[in-house]
Parts: structure tokens; sequence; C-alpha cells
């Protein structure tokens, strides 16, 4: 959880927040499995808070921290692999409407 709010005083939305403190396993970060009220609060979003939810997301699911550097993923995978999410979730918020 310590990514999802690097900066104090900001915080997520409390559907996604409720989400993530009930996940059990990192594939439910996955867009094709997130629930539809979780889409429809992505959906609300701005480009600027879903794409940095995005690369949240894809960070939480795709990083594996070592001892020497808690996140791995170069910037440009990061940016490339949170714009692949987005993609994936607006398809789904699409397909929802």
């Amino acid at each position: 959880m310590l990514l999802l709010n690097i900066k104090k005083g900001i915080s997520l939305h409390p559907i996604i927040e409720e989400y993530l403190s009930k996940i059990n396993n990192l594939s439910a970060l996955e867009p094709k499995n997130l629930p539809l009220d979780v889409l429809d609060a992505m959906g609300e979003m701005d480009e600027g808070e879903l794409f940095k939810l995005c690369s949240q997301f894809f960070v939480l699911k795709n990083n594996v921290p070592n001892q020497n550097n808690i996140v791995n993923l170069s910037e440009d995978d990061i940016v490339n692999g949170a714009v692949k999410y987005a993609k994936a979730v607006l398809k789904r918020i699409k397909m929802q409407g």
C-alpha cells in the first residue's frame, strides 16, 4: 500500500481502497478481474488520476522488490505497462456502458 499513497494527504477512492484491502492475490489486479464498482470508480476519474492509478496497479502487480530496490521496474516499463493497463480498463468500461 505504500506505493499507492506516496504523497501525504492523497487518498484513494473509497471503493478502490476497500477492494485493495480485500484482495488476496495479484491476479485480482488484472483489468479483466476488476469488479464493476471499481471500474465505475475508475471511469469517474480524470485522465491524470486514472493514469496514476493504472501505473500503481501495474507496479503492484508486476514489481518484484528485493533488498536493494523497492521498485525494480524501469520508468519506461512502468509507463508502457500503465498505458496497456489503462487501455484494457477503458475497454472494459466501454463494454459495460
